[in-house]
């Protein structure tokens, strides 16, 4: 009712006011001179739309692109296909944000965890593991007949689905401006 929507509105604004006053208070500050000097600098915006495009001509660049849309696709097929075919035609709508909050953390811990465990293991066998963790739980959602009473595997899609788009998203930027 009315008294939810207050409760939910306050505690929003709570957490987004609280979340400016903590960057506000243990961000870096910007050294005042070296502000000044930025502004100083003549920025022919020409020269950097070319230099966009002049990193075309490196295969690895183009391939980072294709991997960059894979994970916005993956990312869009689980926040709307999966939450309208599965979730909510099985388990009913008040269900998608739990799911997606499953999405959200198993994404969080596993980009903490893959992101150190990267330094070790190195990002092509990552990527392979999240290209298996993917193609895995396509072929299931293909084969499986979803049924209400089967309420924790529809968690287990959205966990392992977070759990490899982890790895998409922290390798496919580490690797955007690491070239290791």
């Amino acid at each position: 009712a009315a008294s939810t929507i207050y409760l939910l509105s306050g505690i929003y604004t709570g957490v987004g006011v609280s979340g400016v006053i903590f960057v506000a208070i243990f961000l870096d500050q910007f050294d005042k001179e070296e502000v000044n000097e930025f502004k100083r600098q003549k920025i022919n915006i020409c020269t950097h739309f070319v230099a966009t495009f002049t990193h075309l001509k490196d295969k690895r660049q183009i391939l980072l692109i294709v991997m960059t849309m894979y994970s916005g696709f993956e990312q869009g097929f689980l926040a709307g296909d999966y939450t309208k075919a599965y979730i909510t035609c099985a388990l009913g709508i008040q269900y998608v944000g739990y799911c997606m909050i499953c999405f959200g953390a198993s994404n969080s811990i596993f980009s903490l965890t893959f992101g150190k465990l990267a330094k070790y293991t190195g990002r092509i066998p990552l990527f392979f593991f999240a290209t298996l963790v993917n193609l895995s739980s396509i072929i299931s959602m293909l084969l499986w007949k979803p049924h209400p009473d089967q309420l924790p595997v529809f968690f287990v899609f959205p966990m392992l689905w977070g759990m490899a788009d982890a790895i998409w998203q922290t390798q496919t930027n580490g690797k955007m401006t690491n070239n290791k």
